[in-house]
């Protein structure tokens, strides 16, 4: 349990996260207001991207399920235990889902441990440094099958449209998947992955898939520089030497992905790794 810098106790209210939109309103009016303006976000980021469409139910194939959300709370410390931000993440119940009919393969390749050390251990005698971008909503940019229609309630807590004619609850027919989907990681590994391969810099280099390990990616800049990036589901490690031409080429690559993904607080994608696989990471400043 998190602790403040005094070693007081974090009060009760933000000891453990609401598990329901019912509890985040028995909150204080402060953690309270925290929780749904994350959870406003969360929505609004859905909405605006053209999730779903809405539909009605006597529209949709006779015995297609319609499967109910949930939204998962959590808050965010900083380092002296204080609270940082909410988060909230609409979820689908995918614990209702049949395989076969919801959802078909759900395998979803990772990079290999081995690979990232390998790549890290390049860092310090080659003064190369390891950054990471990170995808907002990350595993909604995953498509759905079309095979295969998944429908959900509308969001609870907010307003319901209904239909015009029939005065009904429309639902709404998935375009992407949601979290809580078992094949939600997959799709969207197929997404990035897909990026990584169309990308062509400026100089006309592209990445090149490793065979070895289909989760790393690595191209050779005309200064001779090497750009290296693995992946692990929505996590990514990426290695240059600043100020080099696959620094410059890396530069391009997260604009590129702004044009297939929403980045975190539009990051440039400069973060410099501090933790990777359960590994922690320290940069000597020099």
């Amino acid at each position: 349990m998190p602790v403040s810098s005094d070693s007081k106790t974090i009060p009760s209210a933000l000891d453990k996260p609401p598990r329901s939109l019912r509890e985040v309103h028995r909150l204080p009016q402060q953690t309270r207001s925290m929780y749904l303006d994350s959870l406003v976000k969360e929505y609004m980021g859905l909405w605006n991207r053209g999730m779903f469409k809405l539909v009605r139910r006597c529209d949709l194939p006779p015995g297609t399920p319609v499967f109910p959300t949930t939204t998962v709370f959590k808050m965010k410390f900083n380092a002296d235990g204080s609270p940082d931000r909410a988060k909230a993440r609409v979820c689908v119940r995918g614990d209702l889902m049949i395989p076969g009919r919801d959802f078909g393969a759900i395998n979803s390749p990772t990079t290999q441990c081995e690979s990232v050390k390998l790549m890290l251990s390049e860092c310090p005698a080659q003064k190369l440094t390891a950054v990471t971008y990170d995808i907002q909503q990350a595993f909604t940019y995953g498509k759905t099958d079309p095979s295969r229609c998944t429908v959900i309630e509308q969001f609870p807590g907010t307003e319901k449209i209904l239909d015009a004619d029939t005065n009904e609850e429309l639902v709404m027919k998935l375009i992407n998947r949601l979290y809580g989907d078992p094949a939600a990681p997959r799709a969207f590994h197929l997404e990035l992955v897909k990026a990584y391969m169309e990308f062509v810099c400026e100089g006309g280099n592209a990445w090149k898939q490793s065979k070895a390990d289909p989760c790393v990616f690595y191209m050779q800049c005309s200064d001779g520089s090497w750009l290296k990036s693995a992946i692990f589901v929505d996590d990514s490690c990426t290695t240059f030497k600043p100020g080099s031409c696959a620094h410059q080429t890396y530069l391009q690559f997260v604009q590129f992905l702004k044009t297939r993904f929403d980045l975190k607080d539009n990051m440039d994608g400069m973060d410099q790794i501090k933790s990777f696989l359960g590994m922690n990471l320290t940069w000597d400043e020099d």
